[in-house]
């Protein structure tokens, strides 16, 4: 079986929200400080791996890889060298194709080139793209909690807003976030007057739309997720916080991410306590008839 050799990137482009188009992007060779266009036909590509004089991967088996593009490695073609970033640290100058580090919701787009040792020539480019968002963010209020009532039981229904990618930027864009219709991917955490807290996955994750947005968090684009969940049973007065948490699909460890933009409110709980008018009930057989009223506790 033949193995794989290297795995890179190309035709790397980012969608740029004030001429509302991809255009290619740029890195910067920081050891010599030259810019280098990385789009569509460059020479200069994103390693993700070079087995070099190894063996190289097995195929059957998938390879995972962390990529920091603040600090990525480059093959021109001839030799590979490292310290390549998109980004220029401040206000980047006039001239220069670098991104500014503090960008929010960055979109890349690319495609994925694999070589394998079966045959020098045989490079492996799918004219297919893939994309991401780097350095995503969303304002404080980007969380909609609907039917959380005072009194009682309810379901609540929860709409989340994060950086997405419209069908302006790319057509039918809401297949791209299909994994955020997974409903393992999200959870909320119930924390109660106790301090006691419960834990639950939604019924349903439904993409409500994707949306042009002019929130410079969003950067471009928010997707608008709907989360509904079973009902609580809410059981005791006082102060009452739900915190949405999701698991994003980047492959890191560090697990779920809680979000800040929490739902806290007080619930007063009627409690119903039994009286009745006489304190004494009297007989003349073994059978009592007892009237007990329901008087709302204070």
């Amino acid at each position: 079986m033949a193995k794989i050799k290297k795995i890179r990137l190309t035709d790397l482009m980012f969608y740029n929200t004030v001429t509302h188009k991809w255009e290619n992007l740029y890195a910067v060779d920081t050891a010599v400080a030259i810019e280098r266009d990385l789009g569509p036909g460059s020479q200069y590509k994103p390693v993700l791996y070079d087995a070099g004089a190894g063996t190289g991967l097995d195929p059957a088996a998938p390879y995972n890889y962390g990529l920091n593009w603040d600090y990525f490695d480059i093959d021109d073609g001839t030799a590979i060298s490292e310290e390549w970033t998109l980004f220029y640290t401040g206000t980047p100058p006039e001239g220069t194709h670098l991104l500014a580090s503090t960008i929010k919701s960055l979109r890349v787009r690319y495609k994925i080139e694999v070589e394998d040792d079966s045959d020098p020539a045989n490079t492996f480019a799918p004219n297919q793209y893939y994309y991401q968002i780097i350095n995503g963010a969303y304002p404080a209020d980007h969380i909609l909690y609907m039917g959380t009532i005072t009194t009682g039981p309810f379901a609540p229904t929860v709409y989340v807003k994060l950086p997405g990618i419209s069908n302006t930027m790319v057509p039918n864009a809401a297949l791209l976030f299909s994994w955020l219709t997974d409903v393992n991917n999200w959870k909320m955490v119930w924390k109660r007057p106790d301090l006691s807290e419960r834990e639950f996955t939604p019924s349903s994750a439904v993409i409500s739309g994707v949306y042009d947005s002019t929130d410079e968090n969003y950067n471009g684009a928010y997707v608008n997720v709907r989360l509904t969940f079973p009902t609580l049973m809410v059981g005791q007065s006082g102060a009452h916080t739900l915190t949405i948490s999701m698991l994003p699909n980047d492959q890191q460890t560090s697990g779920f991410t809680a979000f800040a933009d929490v739902n806290t409110w007080t619930a007063v709980i009627t409690a119903y306590s039994p009286t009745m008018e006489d304190p004494l009930l009297m007989s003349f057989d073994k059978t009592l008839f007892m009237t007990i009223n329901f008087a709302p506790s204070a």
